[in-house]
């Protein structure tokens, strides 16, 4: 498209702004005086029926722990820029649920959806222009860091340890699984029993559980992607202890037992795990151990870190995590795998004084390798 050719469109563009503004100047009809809450209410249930229920479930929880209690009560037509860009700074510096920091990504999100619920304000005549799209997201954490969110991890003895302290525990197999896969917490509490091949030693997630006024609803897994995991033994293991829980579970239950998903993690009664519920007990957990504080979410951090500094290639640790490409991947996990570089340094030493290989042997390898 020539320079002209674009400059016609974006003169296109304003010129049906402007008229649209005449237009509702004309009919009176311009913005709303009701609050951001009052908005917010009525667009998030708009948005629901289009929505996964998983991502509906993170624009309610974003907008009522980052927005609303900033925003919230600002008639919708009072917003600047100024007050967003106010805003933004607010969720790095002290943003957090108890009073800490936020990363970048998050504030980053939370502007996403304030824009977006904003655009349609527009659309629909709420907001003559949106005041967040004049303030930029930010790119850097407050203490200067680039990255999309912190993957905090344990190391492999700290989390032979946390796996050999749970042992019993009423929430260790699902623990066990997580750490041992890497699969998120919506994929794992979403099992069914069908999506375990205990012969082929190999779970299927196709799945993602949410939890909707109440009640379990299991939608499509981030991004749509269906994968097979591959199981270890401990990851085996953890099911077939599952298993057995579970019947003996479903025994003392009897007639008041209900599990209607098949599901393969369930509460005594057999119903549904609320996610928030194995995020809480995990937290308790960790907190008795003598092991660092990390989520629930971060045993995916630890399975993965792990994996790649165990040299494991980055294609294949990103499809076991349903990642949408390597370089996904590779982002998230860039900075723990960072290191000053002195083995490489040592290795080329090695390699210049035939530590590695005779001179022989790189001949042959080079031959090989050219044909």
């Amino acid at each position: 498209m020539t320079s002209s050719a674009r400059w016609r469109g974006r003169t296109q563009v304003v010129d049906d702004r402007i008229d649209d503004l005449l237009i509702r100047l004309g009919s009176g009809g311009v913005e709303s005086d009701e609050t951001v809450d009052e908005y917010f209410i009525k667009w998030l249930e708009t948005r629901r029926p289009s929505l996964a229920a998983t991502t509906h479930g993170s624009y309610v929880a974003q907008y009522r722990y980052y927005i609303s209690p900033h925003l919230g009560r600002v008639p919708l037509n009072r917003v600047t820029s100024a007050s967003v860009a106010a805003w933004l700074n607010t969720l790095l510096t002290s943003g957090g649920r108890r009073g800490g920091s936020l990363s970048a990504a998050t504030v980053r999100y939370s502007r996403i959806l304030l824009h977006k619920a904003f655009e349609d304000a527009v659309a629909t005549g709420a907001l003559l222009v949106n005041p967040v799209s004049r303030v930029q997201a930010p790119q850097r954490d407050v203490n200067g860091l680039r990255r999309r969110y912190p993957a905090s991890s344990w190391s492999v003895e700290e989390l032979r340890t946390f796996l050999h302290q749970i042992d019993g525990h009423q929430f260790a197999p699902l623990f066990t699984l997580l750490s041992t896969t890497g699969m998120r917490r919506s994929e794992a509490l979403a099992l069914s029993w069908s999506d375990v091949d205990f012969k082929r030693r190999e779970v299927s997630i196709s799945k993602s559980l949410a939890v909707r006024d109440g009640q379990p609803v299991r939608g499509s897994p981030k991004r749509a992607r269906s994968r097979r995991i591959a199981l270890g033994e401990h990851g085996a293991d953890a099911l077939e202890d599952q298993l057995d829980r579970q019947q003996s579970s479903r025994a003392r239950a009897s007639s008041s037992w209900s599990n209607e998903l098949d599901l393969v993690f369930t509460s005594p009664d057999g119903s549904f795990i609320p996610p928030s519920r194995a995020t809480d007990r995990f937290r308790v957990t960790v907190a008795r151990l003598p092991l660092s504080r990390i989520r629930l979410h971060d045993l995916r951090h630890t399975h993965a870190i792990l994996l790649l500094q165990a040299g494991m290639p980055v294609i294949d640790v990103s499809q076991r995590l349903g990642h949408a490409t390597p370089a996904v991947t590779l982002e998230l996990y860039a900075q723990a795998l960072q290191n000053p570089g002195h083995a490489l340094a040592e290795t080329f030493d090695q390699l210049l004084e035939n530590r590695l290989w005779a001179s022989n042997d790189l001949a042959d390898a080079r031959r090989r390798d050219w044909g």
